[in-house]
């Protein structure tokens, strides 16, 4: 167990390191520094509401409500464990659904999907995975998930922390990294040292591409050091 607190203690510190460095990163390098580009509404230093598609859930599935969880606790999300959690990211949130049905549902969460904070001086968060959860019939499901962070320069969620469910991203140069990533294997491994190194990756990819609407070529460098599936 103290090993276990111990190994949950270094991440946290890792993660806490690696979004103050990305935060404070503007990234200016040759080929970012004479862009025009306009990141989309919620994302980089935008304060507006995300646009997109609006998730539909299947019938007889609800949206009972969300909330952050502790970061250091795999376990805050009622009991249901986040190991081999997609593209584990800093925006640790707890989803629960309930199914109103007979027969068991499906449950599909899009990469793509935008998690919208209350306060605009803390993160929103997307998935870059596909999520896919067995709901059984006429039974609550507690889904954990760990959200990329679309905002450098805020803060990372704590507990207390209000968010919403959004839309589904339509922003083109952030479907064309989800697309890229959805050739990489980004499972969590259970190995520190292994997953903050594809955390950070994937987050600092996530960061520039929010911003600046491409990779440079440190991040494409980067891209292709993750695992492919």
């Amino acid at each position: 167990m103290k090993q276990k607190t111990l190994g949950l203690l270094t991440i946290f510190i890792l993660c806490l390191s690696i979004i103050s460095g990305c935060a404070k990163d503007d990234d200016k390098s040759d080929d970012d520094s004479t862009t025009d580009y306009v990141p989309a509404k919620g994302f980089a230093e935008s304060d507006e509401e995300p646009e997109g598609t609006a998730l539909v859930l299947p019938d007889g599935l609800n949206f009972e409500g969300i909330e952050p969880y502790y970061i250091l606790d795999e376990t805050d999300c009622n009991g249901e464990p986040r190991v081999g959690a997609p593209a584990e990211g800093y925006v640790p949130l707890c989803l629960l659904f309930r199914n109103t049905l007979q027969h068991p549902i499906t449950l599909q969460l899009p990469p793509g999907l935008i998690f919208i904070s209350k306060e605009t001086k803390i993160q929103n968060g997307i998935l870059v995975q596909k999520i896919s959860k067995e709901i059984p019939a006429q039974q609550y499901l507690y889904v954990p998930i760990r959200a990329q962070c679309i905002n450098p320069g805020r803060f990372i969620p704590g507990v207390g922390n209000v968010y919403r469910m959004g839309p589904v991203t339509q922003n083109g140069p952030m479907l064309d990294l989800i697309k890229k990533l959805a050739t990489k294997n980004l499972a969590a491994t259970g190995d520190i040292n292994i997953d903050a190194d594809i955390e950070a990756k994937i987050q600092r990819l996530v960061f520039n591409v929010a911003r600046n609407g491409k990779m440079n070529d440190f991040d494409k460098s980067l891209l292709d050091q993750l695992p492919n599936l």
